[in-house]
């Protein structure tokens, strides 16, 4: 986690405190059960590319947790579709089906 304060965007939230009046809930919850206060994520983002993260070391460019959208699976069934980036910062929808034996 080195330099990670260093990453472009501006995610500082590592560095955001919260009050117990800002967030009441999480703090009755924190009295009650253990929080996975020292978590760091793979990606700022949502579930799915984190997921991605924890079994595959990658997130395959996704950045979202899916849609409606049209989108076949691996097996050929419908289903939404995932937004992902290239590695030119191009966004496109694509079913999620994934092979990760190559390296991103």
């Amino acid at each position: 986690m080195n330099d990670f304060d260093l990453i472009s965007g501006g995610f500082l939230d590592a560095y955001t405190q919260a009050t117990e009046t800002m967030i009441p809930n999480y703090w009755t919850y924190a009295r009650h059960f253990a929080l996975a206060d020292h978590y760091f994520t793979s990606i700022h983002g949502l579930s799915l590319p984190n997921y991605l993260y924890m079994v595959a070391a990658q997130s395959g460019g996704v950045i979202d947790n899916g849609s409606s959208q049209p989108g076949v699976a691996c097996n050929g069934q419908q289903i939404g579709a995932v937004t992902v980036v290239d590695a030119q910062g191009h966004k496109s929808l694509q079913a999620p089906c994934f092979d990760f034996s190559q390296p991103a």
